[in-house]
């Protein structure tokens, strides 16, 4: 997979941010700030960057690599009742580009006058390679910035402010490289709440800015982490039979990674995917199947015996014993309490190069 490139979000007029990527960066990450410039643009350093014209502050920008089109991905809060469009405004090989963009508010904003945003510019073009980007407010020509810094450690803490203490105590974490100290300076810009409910922690952006916090920290650390963790400081991910996240990971991956791409094309649904089970309503006909000995049966239908030979009943098996496992889309009252039942799961080391050999001799996928 492809190292991130990570550059930074431009603002428009009299502050544009920018970031090199993260591999061009490492080699200037201590270089005294304000020493280069792109597209002759000085570049200054910030994490929290305001669009001018705008009620926009860009978190970070960073390419996108999954989508099949190349992109570029940008964190921002907005004010959701502002009417705001963008421009990116790209430095490629020297050469300024202008794309639109466009954007989208995400949902959990909580009713905060501010929320998280996801500003995506678009790029057609496999000739541009952008090394720095400037969102901008639309028709806005005049750009300036500062640039966030792209190199990042293995475990990200953003710090509104904290005491003398704590403070000593992130300074040794970070000397010994355990911790990344990103300055969180959003409250500069808003009045943040010191909680989640507006009717409780009066305030213009939910508790500190957390979710632009957390989408930034994904993408920030997407192609140097394997897995990140999302929670906080008073938060733990314990595992229960191990100690370590990296015995655990291992082991859910190992449980839990049924969804077989290469079997996406295959008309048909991966039963594996069936962990949920519908409960069986009381006083209620179930159907149910059999398992029976020819030399027995009469008369047969759908749901059991019609007649026997010697009329002898059917036996009936407890669930403890065995089940039978109906793998459809049923349909139940909304606030019906599934039942997980992973059991099938436990054939899966068996099913999966089983159904994938079959596969593969059938010339339905590549082996």
């Amino acid at each position: 997979m492809l190292k991130s490139q990570t550059i930074s979000a431009l603002s428009a007029v009299t502050n544009r941010s920018e970031r090199k990527s993260a591999n061009s960066f490492r080699n200037s990450v201590y270089a005294p700030v304000g020493l280069y410039t792109a597209c002759g643009v000085q570049v200054k350093d910030g994490h929290v960057i305001k669009v001018s014209h705008l009620n926009t502050y860009v978190i970070g920008s960073y390419m996108e690599h999954r989508l099949g089109e190349k992109q570029i991905k940008t964190i921002a809060i907005v004010l959701r009742s502002e009417q705001a469009t963008f421009s990116c405004v790209m430095c490629c090989d020297g050469t300024t580009v202008r794309l639109p963009a466009e954007h989208s508010i995400h949902s959990d904003h909580f009713n905060f006058e501010y929320g998280t945003a996801t500003i995506t510019c678009q790029i057609k073009s496999t000739r541009l390679t952008p090394t720095h980007v400037a969102i901008t407010a639309s028709g806005v020509s005049e750009i300036h910035g500062d640039v966030q810094t792209a190199w990042r450690s293995k475990v990200g803490d953003l710090k509104t402010n904290c005491d003398s203490n704590t403070q000593k105590v992130l300074d040794y974490y970070e000397k010994n490289g355990f911790v990344e100290i990103i300055p969180w300076t959003i409250t500069k810009h808003i009045n943040v709440s010191r909680g989640w409910e507006i009717n409780k922690s009066p305030g213009r952006l939910h508790y500190f800015g957390q979710i632009p916090a957390l989408n930034d920290c994904v993408y920030r650390y997407m192609y140097q982490s394997r897995y990140v963790a999302l929670h906080d400081m008073d938060e733990l991910i314990l595992p229960i039979k191990v100690k370590t996240w990296t015995e655990l990971l291992p082991q859910l991956e190992d449980m839990l990674n049924y969804e077989q791409d290469k079997w996406k094309n295959i008309q048909g649904v991966n039963i594996l995917n069936y962990i949920n089970r519908v409960p069986n309503p009381p006083n209620y006909f179930s159907n149910f199947k059999i398992i029976v000995n020819p030399r027995l049966v009469l008369k047969a239908t759908v749901h059991g015996l019609l007649d026997s030979v010697n009329g002898k009943p059917l036996v009936w098996v407890s669930n403890s014993i065995a089940h039978m496992y109906h793998f459809k889309h049923f349909t139940y009252p909304p606030n019906t309490k599934l039942v997980r039942d992973d059991h099938l799961w436990d054939y899966a080391n068996d099913l999966i190069p089983a159904v994938s050999k079959v596969l593969q001799a059938s010339g339905l996928i590549e082996a």
